[in-house]
């Protein structure tokens, strides 16, 4: 029992310090071209221990922008408790924008564009699920009266905002601050998508 505790320890702190040397990759715009074998390399681990924890470095790829997210849900509770159902989702909605930027520019192409939608599925159907708990609770707790709109159709809208701005900052625009851009526009677009 206590080797199986040690074992599962181990491959949970492994597991965290390939995603830790995989978000490196990902500033240096070295990940996408780079092999499986190559990213091994780097990580200091073997394939094998690679195709122990990810069956493919898209599931590396999907692995790290969740586990971004997931610190993003974190830290986010204690954010938002006082603020307005305006201000939480601005300020949520800032922090899935920090999260596609810290991946980097390709990772914003190759995620937006992917020929394998399961990455953009699972995250958009979390970055919707959580946004969507959001405005319940808002309005649970009497901080927002009814919504003009359904939770799921106003997560869509502000989560295609958010995707636009990245995606645009990654092809062709990278001296404007995504993050900065993302508040603005839902500053002066939230009362009306509500």
């Amino acid at each position: 029992m206590a080797n199986t505790l040690k074992r599962t320890e181990k491959n949970r702190l492994l597991k965290q310090d390939i995603v830790n040397k995989t978000a490196v990759l990902f500033m240096d715009k070295r990940f996408f071209s780079m092999t499986i074998r190559e990213i091994c390399e780097y990580i200091g681990i073997s394939t094998g221990m690679f195709y122990r924890h990810f069956t493919s470095k898209n599931a590396l790829t999907q692995y790290c922008l969740m586990s971004a997210l997931d610190d993003l849900d974190h830290k986010f509770e204690s954010m938002i408790k006082d603020l307005s159902l305006e201000k939480q989702l601005i300020t949520y909605f800032k922090g899935v924008t920090e999260c596609f930027c810290l991946h980097g520019r390709e990772n914003i192409i190759m995620y937006l564009n992917s020929l394998n939608d399961s990455n953009r599925f699972v995250c958009t159907d979390r970055v919707n699920d959580v946004s969507n708990d959001i405005m319940r609770k808002a309005v649970a707790e009497g901080k927002a009266g009814n919504l003009r709109r359904e939770y799921g159709a106003i997560s869509q809208d502000i989560l295609m905002i958010v995707k636009g701005i990245c995606y645009v900052w990654a092809v062709n625009e990278p001296d404007i601050d995504p993050i900065i851009k993302v508040e603005d526009i839902l500053t002066r677009t939230i009362d009306s998508l509500l």
